[in-house]
C-alpha cells in the first residue's frame, strides 16, 4: 500500500512539510492534509512541540532529524497514522525540476567543499549533547520521552532544592505547556516564571 520503510516515509513527510509554505495547487492540498494528519497525531501523543521547534527552522538538519525520528516512532506504533500518511502521499517521492540548467564543474566542486566543511562543523555541534539540567532549552525537554521528562524534572528540582515539586501531579504537563509558549527558554527560566 505504499512505502513500508518507516524512516524513509518519515523523511518524505518532513521534506513535504518543509516545502509546505512554498507549495500551490494540488500539491498544496495534499501537503495541507499531511500537515493536518501529522499535527493531529502529535497532539494525541503530546509531542506537538517537536513540530513547533522544526517549524521555526525547517532547514535545520538537527530539527528535521528530530521530527523525522518522532514521526518514525509514530508510524511504527500507530497503524492508523501509517495508513493515513501512505494514502495521502503520492507513490513517487518529490523530484526536483529537471529543467534547471547545470552548474559549471568548478562551482559544483566549491559547493561540495563547502558542504564538507559545514558537515564537519555540524557533526561537531551535534556530537556535543545538550545539558540535561535546568539550563537545558525547552526543545531538549520536548525531545524526551515522558518517563525521561519526569526523571529530568526530578533532577532539576533536586538541584534547585525543591524535590517535592517534582511530585506534583501535573508538573510535567505544566512545564510542557509553558515551554510551548516560550520554546527558546531554559527549563529553569520556565520554573522561575511559574513561581
Amino acid at each position: 500500500m505504499g512505502i513500508t520503510d518507516h524512516p524513509a516515509l518519515a523523511d518524505r513527510v518532513v521534506d513535504l512539510l518543509a516545502r509546505l509554505p512554498r507549495m500551490e495547487g494540488g500539491d498544496r492540498r495534499t501537503a495541507d492534509d499531511v500537515f493536518a494528519a501529522v499535527i493531529a497525531r502529535l497532539a494525541q501523543s503530546r509531542r506537538t512541540a517537536t513540530f513547533d521547534v522544526f517549524e521555526a527552522d525547517p532547514t535545520s538538519p538537527a530539527r528535521r532529524a528530530a521530527l523525522a525520528q518522532v514521526l518514525t516512532t509514530e508510524l511504527e506504533t500507530t497503524p492508523e497514522f501509517l495508513a493515513t500518511i501512505q494514502d495521502l502521499l503520492p507513490s513517487r517521492p518529490h523530484r526536483p525540476d529537471r529543467r534547471t540548467p547545470g552548474l559549471p564543474v568548478v562551482a559544483i566542486g566549491l559547493a561540495i567543499g563547502g558542504l564538507l566543511a559545514a558537515t564537519a562543523g555540524l557533526v561537531t555541534a551535534l556530537a556535543t549533547p545538550p545539558p540535561l539540567d535546568g539550563t537545558a532549552a525547552c526543545r531538549t525537554f520536548f525531545g524526551l520521552e515522558q518517563d525521561a521528562q519526569k526523571a529530568f524534572l526530578a533532577r532539576v528540582f533536586q538541584d534547585r532544592g525543591e524535590p517535592a515539586r517534582a511530585k506534583e501531579p501535573y508538573i510535567v504537563a505544566s512545564i510542557l505547556y509553558a515551554c510551548g509558549q516560550r520554546p527558546e527558554s531554559t527549563v529553569n527560566q520556565i520554573i522561575d516564571a511559574s513561581g
